[in-house]
């Protein structure tokens, strides 16, 4: 958990922890639920017809962020992020029984803490027709569709999130497994269930497909999207409440991006949430990347997800290129990858080259008294090649070995001078 407040130009502190804390209107990301709740009540399919662009209530228009005013589907409505087609489903289905509408967030643990392990957790806030006065006939509803009129956390809303990546099975955080003493452990902590399924799974794989689509087709498309490892998520803004001033005097906003990754085999969930960016505001444009980047340093890091990358991936490209060097190492990374390599060669360096079968090694023994080919090599392995020969090394530039001033297989004799080029 990351939680950083900007002090001054390039300062950040972490001096609130937003994440359990950090009480708003979560925005667009909160519309998971309320198509959620749409599936499982059965009104909507996600290949039904709905018009976005905007949707009049008495009071207000509800205008979508990029208006296009036309008939798409729920999924497509979804992935797209159109608040006047998740306003109009939820108006026209449940506006003659809010509470229908409002008792499935309740079941979800919506208005309820989570129990953390540490202390500040923020009391959520959903409403409820009959218990809350600022309830508007006409407004409350369709704004709830999607993510107003309420105060959630961001551990909240990835708590839900992570529910559907965990087929259903909705699990309270946890930040501390065990605690040890003297290196035994003497107290241990398991992850307490909030709900043992959320939903149906015939509902589940559909909002999976619909939360996979936001990244493929829709508003995560041009800044989440990977091609070597599925993400599912959302995009979400929000305008920013002033306490007593509402939404019309403020205008800050709030970016976020929610999703779990990788989609068909879920593996870890994250949230972005930015409030008042300073360059756009949009989920999509501004968490949106940040997501992306997070996730891709975790994918490096991680080799099982590398190994469930599939094959063809490595058969319909061109091998990476590697740099000669120590034989245990490269083929340590190659195998990582999955890519084909061809081990002719024993020795404890060698020179790799690409073919059209895959990757072959050539063999690289260092003899006594013979130039060795350090070529394509980083500069630790040449050195060391070059060292153990009894050769001073000078070295220009930076990246492999390119050119080296005695050619491979000269003769030479102690306390000889090499030149390197690298690049």
């Amino acid at each position: 958990v990351a939680n950083y407040t900007q002090m001054a130009e390039g300062v950040y502190k972490e001096a609130f922890n937003y994440a359990i804390a950090g009480n708003q209107d979560p925005g667009s990301t909160f519309k998971l639920a309320s198509y959620m709740a749409l599936l499982e009540d059965g009104f909507v399919d996600t290949n039904t017809m709905v018009r976005t662009g905007w949707y009049q209530i008495p009071g207000k228009r509800i205008t979508d962020s990029h208006p296009k005013d036309e008939m798409v589907t729920v999924k497509r409505a979804f992935e797209e992020s159109s608040n006047a087609a998740i306003a109009k489903l939820i108006n026209d289905n449940y506006g003659g029984d809010p509470m229908k509408f409002t008792d499935h967030l309740y079941e979800w643990g919506f208005d309820k803490k989570m129990d953390l392990q540490i202390p500040g957790e923020a009391q959520p806030v959903v409403k409820n027709i009959k218990a809350n006065k600022s309830w508007n006939k006409n407004m409350t509803l369709p704004q709830m569709a999607y993510g107003y009129e309420m105060n959630l956390t961001p551990l909240k809303m990835l708590s839900f999130y992570n529910a559907v990546a965990n087929d259903g099975k909705y699990v309270a955080p946890i930040f501390v497994k065990e605690i040890r003493r003297l290196g035994n452990p003497i107290e241990q902590f398991k992850a307490r269930v909030i709900d043992d399924k959320i939903c149906s799974d015939k509902t589940l794989s559909k909002i999976k497909a619909m939360l996979e689509g936001v990244v493929t087709n829709g508003s995560g498309k041009q800044n989440v999207y990977n091609p070597l490892y599925k993400i599912a998520g959302k995009t979400g803004t929000a305008q920013v409440a002033n306490d007593n001033l509402g939404y019309k005097l403020n205008k800050k906003f709030q970016a976020s991006f929610v999703g779990y990754f990788p989609a068909d085999k879920p593996k870890y969930s994250l949230i972005i949430v930015i409030n008042d960016p300073k360059n756009g505001y949009y989920g999509s444009t501004v968490s949106g990347p940040v997501f992306r980047k997070i996730a891709d340093r975790i994918y490096a890091g991680d080799v099982q997800m590398i190994n469930n990358v599939q094959q063809n991936l490595v058969g319909n490209t061109t091998a990476p290129d590697a740099k000669a060097g120590q034989s245990k190492a490269t083929k340590k990374v190659y195998n990582a990858f999955g890519i084909k390599a061809l081990y002719a060669a024993k020795s404890d360096y060698f020179n790799t080259v690409d073919t059209s079968n895959g990757i072959a090694y050539q063999e690289n023994t260092p003899i006594k008294g013979i130039m060795p080919n350090v070529n394509g090599m980083g500069l630790k392995d040449a050195m060391y090649l070059l060292g153990n020969a009894g050769l001073k090394t000078k070295v220009r530039g930076s990246g492999k070995v390119i050119g080296q001033s005695i050619a491979a297989g000269t003769k030479v004799g102690k306390g000889l001078l090499v030149q390197l080029e690298l690049q």
